[in-house]
């Protein structure tokens, strides 16, 4: 009897629309212009990149472009490569303005413009989701930053 209620809770668990949509797995991907050298960039070098502190010895140098077009993608970029909350990364960045004499990178609220401003220059680096990267030609996926369920 035991294992029959467990068949069918599980089953009911596989059928039922919260369980389809925890399965909708979103890709995370840190994009820049087709012609940016910056694609041999180290998920750590990137994390240093969006807090605008100094990546590697020389070569490129990226230039972060914060895309804030979708609330989720924001949340799911400072969880899962940034590792702070929004408040806390907002302190970090005038943090490193006041004391380093530093420059916050550039924050756009428009998909389209983050993607005219990496293809302006390849040394801009941005994030977004992999499906929507796909739909814009003079854009290159240099790396995956995270992959996983959206809710």
């Amino acid at each position: 009897m035991k294992r029959a209620v467990t068949l069918l809770v599980w089953a009911l668990t596989v059928a039922s629309p919260a369980a389809s949509a925890a399965d909708d797995v979103q890709t995370l991907v840190a994009v820049a212009s087709d012609r940016s050298p910056l694609a041999g960039l180290k998920p750590a070098d990137l994390r240093l990149a969006f807090l605008a502190l100094p990546v590697g010895e020389g070569g490129a140098r990226p230039r972060p472009v914060i895309n804030q077009s979708n609330p989720l993608l924001y949340e799911v970029f400072l969880q899962k490569v940034v590792f702070l909350s929004s408040q806390h990364y907002q302190r970090q960045m005038v943090s490193h303005v006041f004391q380093r004499g530093g420059t916050r990178p550039a924050v756009v609220d428009d998909e389209r413009r983050v993607v005219e401003l990496l293809r302006e220059d390849p040394q801009r680096i941005s994030f977004m989701w992999a499906k929507d990267a796909q739909r814009y030609e003079g854009l290159k996926v240099v790396r995956v930053l995270w992959q996983g369920p959206v809710r």
